[in-house]
């Protein structure tokens, strides 16, 4: 699943698809697409309809397969106050599905940098520990 990348380069390429493979623990297999895997960690995946507008008991398994799994969402703006805050016209923003939001994956951090956010990613939730998938057994935290 990991791919070579120089993330000091990497730039969004809407041209290249990459795409993933998460397996349900009911043994269903899912596919979606992404515009990169840095490191393990899917940069912009195409989540299922309504990812963050669910709540977590209510999944149905094309999202919990997604459950602690960080990835990465871009978001670009040419507004003065966003290239100030961020050092440039990307924010790099790391969320994860992990019981931190009752309907939605959880902001772990926003970054102007590549390198921070895939750090962050790397490293887990600033937050907490991460909970089970609701309805699957004991809760972590």
């Amino acid at each position: 699943m990991g791919v070579a990348v120089n993330v000091k380069h990497l730039e969004p390429n809407p041209d290249r698809v990459t795409v993933i493979q998460l397996n349900g623990a009911s043994g269903g297999t899912h596919w979606f697409k992404c515009d990169d895997i840095i490191n393990f960690v899917p940069i912009n995946p195409c989540l299922p309809k309504y990812f963050d507008d669910t709540k977590n008991e209510e999944r149905p398994e094309s999202h919990r397969v997604w459950w602690n799994i960080p990835f990465i969402v871009l978001y670009e703006s040419d507004e003065k106050t966003f290239v100030e805050r961020w050092g440039g016209n990307l924010r790099w923003d790391v969320r994860c599905l992990d019981g931190g939001a009752w309907d939605r994956s959880t902001v772990w951090g926003s970054y102007g940098t590549p390198e921070g956010a895939l750090a962050r990613a790397k490293a887990g939730s600033p937050f907490k520990k991460t909970a089970a998938i609701p309805g699957s057994g004991p809760s972590d935290s």
